[in-house]
């Protein structure tokens, strides 16, 4: 099961994943993430299946974005060429959210940083 769903989501997106075929899903667990913040979310784990074959995965949503349970099926998106693989568009959105909160950290950070190393040059 992959490690970093929050980038595998990212990169599904990237590659197109909207467009891979669908199969149904399967709610596996759902389990709680204790975080920071005042957004409950929720890990969730599937299972679906390909040409015969169970593949499994996981991603994370704040409990406003699903109201999925363990049992629940869903459509999912699977790389043909690689099925396990998957792509589910309301996670990759959730994804995308962080990546750019993320990314707007850094680029404070590196201006901060920018301007205390000018300003002590002076």
């Amino acid at each position: 099961m992959n490690r970093f769903p929050l980038f595998s989501d990212i990169l599904a997106r990237i590659r197109g994943g909207e467009d891979w075929p669908q199969t149904r899903a399967t709610v596996f667990s759902r389990e709680p993430v204790l975080g920071a913040g005042s957004r409950q979310s929720s890990r969730i784990v599937f299972t679906y299946r390909v040409a015969g074959e169970i593949q499994q995965g996981q991603f994370g949503v704040t409990n406003a974005e699903t109201d999925l349970n363990k049992d629940d099926s869903f459509d999912i998106h699977y790389d043909p060429a690689r099925p396990s693989r998957h792509y589910y568009p309301p996670a990759a959105k959730g994804a995308a959210f962080v990546l750019k909160l993320i990314l707007a950290a850094a680029v404070i950070l590196v201006v901060v940083l920018s301007l205390t190393f000018l300003k002590n040059r002076q």
